[in-house]
């Protein structure tokens, strides 16, 4: 594992939002999850973070990222934009809980919210519920923000979800089958120096 203490002595400050993610006063950024690390910045002041690193661990330099944590990025330097999608992740739990050739929707909730009808109490599995919960969770956390808000209240009931919240669920699903290849793109100032590696221990 990477010792955070020796990232910190190579000027390295840890982000107040999130203790895995570090900055550089020279501009670079540092993301670490679990064994997999991403650092972006600068090409030459990556390279002397990169042989630092690896005088230190056992490390393989995967080079320019393009896939990460199921997201898939891709880098414009002349338009100064760095675009993330999550299509390949979505293609996936689509495949997983049946619903690849579902037919997509243009909104993840119904005007009634949830959907419920009162005294309506039909089961359902509630081991796939709460697997279905944990995946839309992680893509929410990602590039489609616009359905965070459905997966948190679809998210109450994974001690005893019934019928109309697994319909609900699916529902969001056939709004991620429309919306899979919407891309979330970051702009600004980029010089043709920036690069991103991928480490493993």
């Amino acid at each position: 594992m990477i010792d955070n203490l020796l990232i910190t002595k190579m000027g390295f400050h840890s982000a107040r939002c999130d203790w895995s993610v570090y900055t550089h006063d020279k501009g670079m950024i540092r993301a670490l999850y679990v064994d997999d690390m991403l650092i972006a910045g600068a090409l030459r002041e990556l390279k002397l973070v990169c042989d630092k690193l690896q005088s230190k661990f056992k490390m393989v330099d995967l080079g320019t990222v393009s896939h990460f944590l199921g997201m898939v990025g891709s880098m414009d330097t002349s338009g100064h934009t760095i675009s993330l999608t999550q299509e390949w992740y979505i293609d996936q739990v689509l495949k997983r809980f049946g619903m690849a050739s579902s037919k997509p929707l243009g909104i993840p909730m119904e005007k009634e919210k949830l959907g419920m009808k009162e005294g309506e109490d039909k089961r359902c599995n509630h081991t796939l519920y709460r697997q279905l919960i944990g995946s839309l969770s992680w893509i929410a956390m990602g590039t489609p923000p616009d359905i965070a808000f459905m997966v948190s209240c679809l998210g109450r009931f994974n001690a005893d979800p019934n019928g109309p919240h697994w319909l609900c669920v699916k529902r969001v699903l056939r709004y991620l089958a429309g919306t899979k290849k919407f891309q979330l793109s970051l702009r600004g100032e980029m010089r043709p120096g920036v690069h991103f590696a991928g480490f493993v221990d």
